[in-house]
């Protein structure tokens, strides 16, 4: 287990261990996912990390690599159950999940969504992660590993700053929510989610 100064993080080293992490995670009725990867095309690059972040529990930082197949069963199960799925560009992330065999169901929220449809009301122009973090919540993110190699061994500083990207969702999502109820916006999103 590692610190990142906010939260705590938890690298699953085998079949069983992830799936004891997982178990904790499936009554949680809204989850943080995010990914990880070598490149921005899913048809040429891999799936490296998926993170899964919940409040008031520990960052889970799976690497895809580390495990094989089998292992994965685990999560290929609790990312196609009922629990809600927050992503920010969920459809970035949804195509490398697909390719690398973990397809999501159940419902999603897409915080780049969300912050479109409140667009009029919020004068943001801006929807990235980093964007919305200080605005809805006064959290600066720090984005310099956005783009560093993640082929290769990882460094701390890159799960650290995998696990605070999924580690932020659920609690932007809260506020998000929140804007779409109070301009009558939660049908569109639902609708724009599915």
């Amino acid at each position: 287990m590692l610190s990142t100064g906010r939260e705590l993080l938890i690298f699953p080293q085998d079949e069983l261990d992830l799936k004891t992490q997982l178990a904790k995670l499936k009554s949680i009725k809204c989850v943080g996912v995010d990914s990880e990867t070598t490149g921005l095309d899913p048809f040429v690059h891999e799936l490296r990390l998926v993170q899964l972040a919940a409040e008031g529990y520990p960052v889970l930082v799976i690497d895809v690599r580390e495990l094989d197949a089998q292992d994965l069963h685990a999560l290929q199960d609790f990312l196609a159950g009922p629990t809600v799925k927050i992503l920010h560009n969920a459809k970035f992330d949804l195509k490398f999940l697909l390719k690398a065999h973990l397809p999501v169901g159940g419902q999603l929220f897409d915080t780049m969504i969300a912050a479109q449809l409140l667009r009029s009301v919020s004068g943001l122009y801006r929807y990235g992660l980093e964007d919305l973090a200080e605005h809805h919540l006064g959290i600066r993110l720090n984005k310099e590993n956005q783009t560093s190699d993640w082929s290769g061994i990882l460094t701390l500083e890159q799960i650290r700053y995998a696990a605070e990207d999924a580690c932020i969702l659920p609690r932007l999502r809260d506020v998000l929510v929140k804007e779409l109820k109070r301009y009558r916006l939660i049908d569109v999103a639902k609708l724009e989610f599915d």
